[in-house]
């Protein structure tokens, strides 16, 4: 059942992600804006004006205080959540950066879709993106300079943190997933089996499963501490662009490819058999972001210039 659809925007939305508390909605837009909003009221609540370029990611703290934005050009910026005012800038102009689901015309163009490439640890106490030299930039939030992370042989196009904080995921054009230790940025497993281009990742809430998103049109998932693939999703399309784990750990959610003009797909899957359970023809045009709520009650899927918020009791 579709609960709101999120109007102000001027053009493309290319992120939706939630607060912990699941009340705040936060989208990132080519109009240089990040917008907060209700997701129980579907209000409008704060426009955060600052960058000078599109928005590609956000991404909330684990306390809801503080947002976390990135542009294609510019340094990353840090929000106070409740008055929508900036707190600190991190790095200077590296870009163009990334996001989790496809390159942005940079060499080989994969999709030009930009999910989450900017995400916080669950501790608060870390930031990473990816950068357009094949790193992914670990910064601790009182540090002066970043950690950088090397070993990809393409650009790096996703990147998460583990809900433990112990791991970080990074996924590549180069077709594989490495683990990294995000204390001591030491590289944990490289894993391999995708035939083209990852271009998402997500934890299981208990940190000891990962999914994996590629244009070869599955999801895999995948064995945290072993390294090994524990199962092989096959989309009904040629192309996935996102994949989540539903907080329960029960459900994997992707974005999928069925007709890149008006009937695109959110699959749903029993991450348990692999079996898919239930498909959302969302009627918008290329959905780019997709992010289901901690409480597991809201899907947000985003396009164009709007966010749609789907009560998921209809397909869970």
């Amino acid at each position: 059942t579709l609960r709101w659809i999120l109007k102000g925007h001027t053009d493309w939305v290319w992120c939706a992600v939630f607060s912990t508390d699941s009340t705040l909605l936060a989208s990132a837009s080519d109009d240089e804006t990040v917008r907060l909003w209700s997701t129980h009221t579907g209000k409008l609540l704060h426009i955060l004006v600052g960058h000078e370029d599109r928005v590609f990611s956000v991404s909330f703290s684990a306390d809801g205080r503080r947002l976390a934005s990135m542009s294609e050009y510019e340094p990353v910026l840090l929000w106070c959540v409740e008055t929508g005012t900036r707190q600190r800038i991190f790095g200077g102009k590296e870009g163009p950066h990334y996001s989790v689901t496809g390159v942005y015309e940079q060499q080989v163009v994969i999709y030009n879709r930009h999910i989450r490439s900017l995400t916080f640890s669950s501790d608060a106490r870390r930031l990473a993106w990816v950068s357009d030299d094949w790193t992914v930039r670990l910064w601790e939030i009182e540090a002066q300079a970043p950690r950088i992370l090397r070993g990809h042989e393409q650009a790096v196009v996703s990147v998460t943190f583990s809900p433990d904080s112990t791991q970080l995921a990074s996924a590549s054009q180069d077709g594989t997933v490495r683990l990294w230790n995000s204390d001591t940025s030491e590289l944990k497993q490289i894993l391999r089996g995708h035939i083209s281009a990852v271009l998402s990742v997500a934890f299981s809430r208990d940190s000891r499963r990962l999914a994996s998103a590629s244009s070869d049109g599955t999801v895999r998932l995948w064995d945290t501490s072993a390294g090994t693939l524990l199962q092989t999703l096959v989309s009904q399309t040629v192309s996935l662009w996102s994949v989540i784990f539903l907080p329960d750990g029960q459900w994997l959610a992707s974005v999928s490819d069925a007709n890149r003009v008006t009937n695109n797909l959110v699959e749903i899957w029993d991450a348990s058999t692999g079996v898919l359970r239930h498909t959302i023809h969302n009627g918008v045009q290329n959905p780019d972001a997709i992010t289901i709520s901690p409480d597991s009650r809201v899907l947000a899927v985003g396009s164009e210039d709007c966010v749609q918020l789907w009560d998921t009791e209809s397909f869970m």
